[in-house]
């Protein structure tokens, strides 16, 4: 991508810049992100047009007075690059739980209606334990956790990079077993409940959606959502997913209740952003990669 050369420093990256150029304590943390915009770069830019993924620099060194910042890219999905940038922060995900594979996490159902044990709904799994990489867990009202001889069945979907595809990450909702019917709130014991779970590989993805299995019981009112945490301390990754209202949830088995968290979103203080001519816009099918490049010289606010 070094044939997208049409760039400007900002006027908000001049700044930035010339604190990490010459402070000899700045770590450099910068970071680069491709997109498709086409709208010619601007001093008074404060984002990318349409950014597709963004990283932190492979490389950030300094050669002279200036800065030559690398990244190599996967590409995701098909696209156009017309447009290169560098952000002094990574991507914000508007609360969008972030996790990385080969971590432990929590799912945690949570309710507010009344506990009862005529009106509630169950969140179904299997047993005996079938799920390899976590266990099921009810919470107390002391936030006290109890491990289960069970796994509920869910499904959860990601996405790796803020305008990539939706992919499905776990799959535990056809496995061998007897039903577990597990009340939420039916009980003191039954505060909330939870379940461990791990994303294969090392990689990063934003969490979009948890599926699951239930079955309402009476006539509960209220609503129930999902969480999900770091620990078994209350530590939250992310936002709460979106509420369901549990009088909708119907009284035979259903397999796709879903929450829907907010899409990734950019963030950060856009420092630099190129163009490039049509002629240089690179066509990327999904599994390419390519090398980003860009040198900044913040005496000149260009290059």
């Amino acid at each position: 991508m070094a044939d997208i050369t049409a760039g400007l420093i900002t006027n908000v990256g001049k700044k930035a810049l010339n604190s990490m150029l010459y402070d000899s304590d700045a770590d450099s943390a910068l970071y680069l992100a491709y997109g498709t915009g086409t709208t010619a770069a601007l001093a008074t830019n404060e984002a990318l047009v349409t950014e597709v993924d963004r990283a932190k620099a492979d490389t950030a060194k300094k050669v002279g007075s200036d800065y030559v910042i690398e990244h190599e890219f996967t590409v995701a999905s098909a696209c156009t690059i017309s447009e290169i940038g560098v952000f002094d922060a990574a991507v914000s995900s508007l609360g969008t739980p972030v996790c990385t594979g080969g971590v432990t996490y929590y799912l945690v159902w949570d309710a507010d209606y009344t506990q009862s044990t005529a009106n509630y709904i169950w969140v179904i799994g299997r047993t005996p334990s079938n799920y390899t990489d976590g266990a099921m867990f009810y919470i107390n009202g002391s936030d006290v956790w109890s491990s289960q001889s069970a796994d509920v069945s869910f499904k959860i979907y990601g996405q790796e990079v803020v305008s990539g595809s939706e992919e499905l990450l776990v799959d535990n909702s056809n496995t061998q077993g007897s039903i577990k019917n597990t009340g939420l709130l039916n009980l003191a014991t039954h505060t909330k409940i939870a379940q461990s779970f791990e994303l294969d590989g090392t990689d990063d993805y934003y969490i979009t959606r948890v599926e699951w299995k239930t079955r309402k019981i009476g006539s509960p009112t209220g609503d129930v959502w999902i969480e999900i945490h770091t620990d078994q301390s209350g530590t939250q990754n992310g936002v709460d997913s979106d509420t369901v209202d549990v009088s909708g949830v119907t009284n035979s088995w259903e397999n796709g209740t879903r929450w829907d968290v907010e899409p990734a979103a950019e963030g950060g203080s856009l420092i630099y952003r190129a163009v490039g001519a049509v002629a240089n816009r690179a066509t990327m099918a999904a599994g390419e990669t390519f090398k980003a490049t860009v040198t900044l010289t913040p005496e000149e606010g260009s290059y």
